[in-house]
């Protein structure tokens, strides 16, 4: 069962068991607030009503929250991509399961971070058409429809010549296209994404994770 059974704390970890058995962890630098917080406040948590979220209603005057699908599609991607890097970074070498994944997770990161010039010129197109399947796959209909709308307005650039790397096609760009894509269309995305980790998590199930765990027990 997808939902939380206990939460516990060590020196420098946070440790979620689930209520099929599966095991979590992560580090405390990572919720600056409960680092801080004594060992007593720590343990003041609670869980809403569907139990994928914990909560701790007072911690230095704020409301402070962990959410289980954010918490669990995070293992799911640091496992494919440890996965893909065993393997020289050669998506050809892995599942098509963990290109998804990947792809995916490149998407978030390089989304959040530049927005999807940044995400399309530092992985290319082989990349977008992977990621834009895989949202298909998992249900996320408005990450993937800002996506390929995204994609659409860089179409007219695919076999440009005077493009010979990925990095140049941003100055290609007229300006209306840039501000379309880097302003209306990234903050669309940044918001669509926000759908993913649920539904990731529900697609691609944690079952790797746990026959991981048990292999290195």
């Amino acid at each position: 069962m997808f939902a939380i059974k206990n939460l516990t704390f060590d020196e420098t970890h946070l440790n979620l068991e689930l209520q099929d058995g599966a095991l979590f962890r992560q580090s405390l630098k990572r919720h600056a607030k409960l680092a801080q917080a004594d060992a007593q406040t720590r343990t003041q948590w609670r869980l809403n009503e569907a139990r994928d979220s914990i909560v701790w209603s007072n911690i230095d005057g704020r409301e402070v929250s962990i959410d289980l699908y954010e918490w669990v599609w995070e293992a799911i991607c640091d496992h494919a991509l440890e996965n893909l890097q065993s393997h020289g970074w050669d998506v050809k070498k892995v599942s098509q399961k963990t290109y998804d994944i990947a792809s995916i997770w490149r998407l978030e990161a390089d989304g959040y971070n530049g927005g999807f010039l940044q995400f399309f010129c530092n992985w290319g197109e082989d990349n977008c058409q992977t990621a834009l399947s895989a949202l298909q796959d998992i249900g996320a209909t408005a990450t993937h429809q800002v996506l390929a709308a995204q994609r659409a307005l860089i179409q007219r650039l695919e076999d440009a010549p005077e493009m010979t790397r990925l990095d140049e096609l941003p100055a290609l760009l007229t300006e209306q296209e840039r501000d379309e894509i880097g302003e209306r269309l990234d903050h669309a995305l940044w918001d669509a994404m926000m759908e993913i980790p649920p539904l990731a998590v529900r697609y691609y199930g944690w079952q790797d994770l746990i026959l991981e765990q048990n292999k290195h027990e």
